[in-house]
C-alpha cells in the first residue's frame, strides 16, 4: 500500500479487500464463525451500503463538503478512505438498523469490525484520523429467555417422522439444558 496520507486514493472497498485478504482470511487466531462476520461486514454490508448512498447521489461531511460516492475499477460504489468521517459512520449505523434491518447489537458488531479497518488504515498510513474518533456504538442488553418444563416436553415428545439425525440433535440439546 502506498505510503500516502490524507491524499491517498485508497478506497474503502479495495482496502477492506485487502485488510480481509491480509488479517482475517489465514488468521489462526480467529474463529471460522468470527470470520464469517469479517466476510459479511466487508463483502456484503458495506457494499450494500454505499450502493444504497450512491442512490441518493451524494453526501456531506460535517462541514457541508460534499463527497460523492464513487463508481471503483469494478463498477462498484465506494468512496475514498479519506472522505470516511463520523458523519459517514453515523449514517452507516442509520442504514444497518433502519435499512437492513438490523438489531443495535449486530449494528454494533458491524461497527466494531469497520472501526478496526480504520484504525489499521490509520497504522498503515493511509488515512490521518479515525472516523470513529468520538461515535459511541449502543448497544442492548438482551436476556435469554429459558424453556419451560412443558416447552421442553413438547420438544421432548414431538414426532420427527423418523429422522435419526434431528433426533440425535434433539437429544443433545435436551441434554445440554
Amino acid at each position: 500500500l502506498s505510503q500516502g496520507n490524507q491524499t491517498s486514493k485508497k478506497t474503502l472497498l479495495t482496502y477492506s479487500d485487502y485488510y480481509y485478504k491480509k488479517y482475517i482470511v489465514n488468521s489462526v487466531e480467529l474463529a471460522e464463525g468470527t470470520k464469517r462476520i469479517y466476510k459479511t461486514s466487508y463483502k456484503t454490508h458495506l457494499p450494500d451500503y454505499l450502493d444504497y448512498k450512491l442512490k441518493q447521489k451524494r453526501t456531506e461531511n460535517e462541514d457541508g463538503v460534499s463527497k460523492v460516492i464513487i463508481k471503483n475499477s469494478e463498477g462498484s460504489s465506494d468512496i475514498l478512505l479519506m472522505n470516511c468521517d463520523l458523519q459517514f459512520v453515523d449514517d452507516y449505523g442509520y442504514w444497518l438498523i433502519n435499512v437492513a434491518q438490523k438489531s443495535k447489537n449486530t449494528a454494533a458488531n458491524h461497527h466494531k469490525k469497520l472501526s478496526i479497518l480504520f484504525r489499521q488504515a490509520i497504522i498503515e498510513k493511509e488515512i490521518n484520523n479515525n472516523p470513529y474518533f468520538g461515535y459511541k456504538v449502543k448497544k442492548e442488553k438482551t436476556y435469554i429467555h429459558k424453556l419451560e418444563r412443558e416447552q421442553l416436553d413438547i420438544l421432548e415428545t414431538h414426532n420427527l417422522a423418523d429422522n435419526v439425525s434431528l433426533d440425535e440433535v434433539r437429544d443433545c440439546f435436551l441434554f445440554s439444558v
